[in-house]
């Protein structure tokens, strides 16, 4: 039994490597970088499509989240140019849905908290609240000094 659980651990799934690449990350040379995609990445659809036995539990297969995920996009071909691409009408309505509804001087400061800042452009759809959180000392307008000999107008920001 130690022998059958021994190889096992090292000769099929090669503990000692992942130990070492574990080692690895938590020593910085090697770096981990987090992608959204639309979906799962060819590792990862191996992992959603084991077979049954590969579970640990015995829920029904049809009763898996896994099964939910769609991944036939990355297999074929003729999608291959647009696989990491986000559908921009998708970003907007998450941008719109995320922007602040602002209706008087309280809510500004708390999307002020939420935001760390808004530049001018920002906050122009609420003028009239400026001034209110400028004088109870809850905001203040900054102007960014321009170095070098550039010329023009500069960028202002307004901030907790």
């Amino acid at each position: 039994m130690r022998q059958t659980i021994d190889d096992c651990v090292h000769e099929v799934m090669d503990l000692d490597g992942l130990i070492a690449v574990l080692r690895r990350i938590h020593a910085g040379e090697i770096r981990c970088i987090a992608r959204d995609l639309p979906e799962p990445s060819p590792l990862a659809s191996e992992i959603l499509n084991a077979k049954p036995y590969a579970f640990l539990d015995d829920a029904p297969l049809e009763e898996r989240r896994a099964q939910a995920v769609y991944t036939r996009r990355a297999f074929e071909p003729s999608s291959a140019d647009d696989l990491g691409a986000l559908d921009p009408a998708a970003i907007e309505r998450v941008r719109a849905e995320a922007w602040p509804e602002v209706q008087n001087a309280d809510e500004l400061h708390d999307a002020l908290l939420t935001s760390g800042f808004l530049t001018e452009v920002e906050g122009e759809p609420w003028q009239g609240h400026w001034s209110e959180l400028a004088e109870a000392g809850r905001a203040m307008r900054v102007t960014r000094r321009r170095t070098g000999r550039r010329s023009g107008s500069r960028p202002s920001a307004w901030l907790r």
